[in-house]
């Protein structure tokens, strides 16, 4: 063991040697400028690709990243023309503006046969006029803020042009932007992703796809998508506040004289409010509430589930199905856990629905619930029938607080129960009454159930009419 000791520590001492540990030098950089990622191109006369246009702007011929050096007024015309591809213009958090009261064209403008062009990061404003209720409208200034060929605009605001803030190439992208004061319409593109328009002639926000956006218009819609409305927020005056002809989804619309959210698809998790018309109107809504004061609260063409509808004097609070122009019933849909409500006066119907299941309807001197079939429902009404059920009723009750039929059942009746304050009858059925009981507060005589069989029925207060019963006393 010695000797083997002794041999190993006899071993030369290079062959554990780890080389020099001193440094050659000063390590070198690894990182590369902005300039080398990107070589920027100043905005002033002279540059490579940069021409003057003669009113304060410039011309744009080569591709390339180009960005203002300070703010740029624009006497006539236009601001930038972009005649080239792959053009990158940051505006740097300047201002293009135009002077006061020119006739300007364009802020920025790119023909339509270019592509590939990005417009950043700053201001467009054509300064409106203040009238003389301090009210500001759209004045002389640019008609248009970005035109053509921008396949992507992003964090930009546009205030105060005579008539569109963006009108862009198709399969263009808006980004984080903002659009003020627009005197027909705000922001467009095919995609519109966290932007606000305000205050605009027509339509705030119109694109294929809207995602987490504001938008209000005066004649049109506040939020128009023509394919889905995620996360939106419209509001309009005399148009739609948000409208999707294809889907919706955690979107809110609110309108004066129109529908406050219109889907053509299915809606999710929306809401709406208007005025004069329907508040929230889908083929399909789905977690879902409307509400309007003298139109429709929700309708769906198709089905509702686990919605609200509301309206103070409107024709229906929660309807499923399709009507007529003079709402003449075509077709009857379906509602599953919805609810319904007429809340101050006239004859709308609280909850309208082919098949109802879960569902609860209320009335003042309309139905509180129809359908053609229910099943585990509650109604009410004040001056009219609770709960009318054209074929067949299951688990389901309604009560009358003043003089109409708490249920009434043109087919067969099973659990069900029917109360009036005052009304002829508590509970009506037509055919068959299986374990139904009904109450008629009027007087103790008073009919409180009717039906043509009667199964195990019984009288919390009235009378019993029925020309043939099973398992109960017989008729006095």
């Amino acid at each position: 063991m010695r000797l083997l000791l002794a041999a190993l520590l006899a071993l030369p001492a290079l062959a554990l040697a780890q080389g020099a540990l001193t440094p050659p030098g000063a390590p070198a950089p690894t990182m590369k400028t902005l300039d080398q990622l990107e070589p920027r191109i100043p905005l002033q006369i002279g540059s490579p690709g940069v021409s003057g246009n003669g009113v304060g702007g410039f011309n744009i011929s080569l591709p390339g990243s180009y960005y203002l050096i300070k703010n740029l007024t624009v006497a006539t015309h236009i601001g930038i023309w972009i005649d080239a591809d792959n053009v990158t213009i940051d505006l740097a958090g300047f201002t293009i503006a135009s002077e006061a009261g020119c006739a300007c064209t364009y802020a920025i403008y790119s023909p339509l046969d270019h592509q590939g062009n990005v417009v950043r990061n700053g201001h467009i404003n054509s300064e409106p006029i203040i009238d003389g209720n301090g009210i500001a409208v759209v004045g002389p200034g640019f008609e248009i803020g970005i035109y053509g060929a921008i396949q992507l605009v992003s964090d930009v605001t546009i205030r105060g042009v005579s008539s569109q803030a963006t009108n862009l190439v198709a399969g263009s992208i808006i980004r984080h932007c903002t659009a003020q004061l627009s005197g027909a319409y705000g922001l467009g593109a095919d995609l519109v992703v966290d932007s606000i328009a305000t205050e605009c002639g027509v339509n705030g926000i119109t694109g294929d796809t809207i995602i987490h956006c504001q938008g209000e218009g005066a004649s049109g819609a506040g939020i128009r998508a023509n394919n889905s409305a995620i996360g939106c927020t419209g509001r309009s005056t005399a148009g739609d506040g948000l409208i999707s002809f294809g889907n919706a989804e955690n979107s809110q619309g609110t309108s004066t004289g129109r529908f406050g959210l219109y889907c053509a698809g299915n809606a999710l998790n929306c809401s709406g409010k208007s005025v004069e018309s329907t508040g929230l109107r889908a083929t399909v809504a789905t977690g879902c509430s409307g509400a309007s004061e003298r139109g429709m609260g929700l309708h769906a063409n198709r089905a509702a589930s686990g919605s609200t509808g509301t309206t103070k004097t409107g024709i229906r609070g929660l309807f499923t199905g399709t009507m007529t122009p003079q709402h003449a019933i075509i077709s009857l849909g379906t509602a599953e856990n919805c609810e319904g409500i007429v809340s101050d006066s006239g004859t709308g119907i609280g909850l309208e629905a082919g098949n109802a299941t879960n569902c609860h309807g209320a009335g003042v001197a309309g139905w509180g619930l129809h359908a053609s079939t229910a099943t585990g429902c509650v109604a009410e009404s004040v001056d009219a029938t609770a709960l009318q059920v054209d074929c067949t009723s299951e688990n389901s009750r309604g009560i009358a607080t003043g003089g109409g039929y708490g249920l009434w059942c043109g087919g067969n009746a099973l659990n069900c129960y029917g109360e009036t304050a005052s009304g002829n009858f508590g509970l009506w059925v037509d055919g068959t009454a299986n374990t139904c009981r009904g109450k008629n507060n009027a007087s103790a005589t008073a009919k409180a159930l009717h039906a043509g069989l009667a199964i195990g029925c019984t009288s919390e207060k009235g009378a019993i009419e029925a020309a043939n019963r099973y398992l109960m006393p017989a008729s006095p």
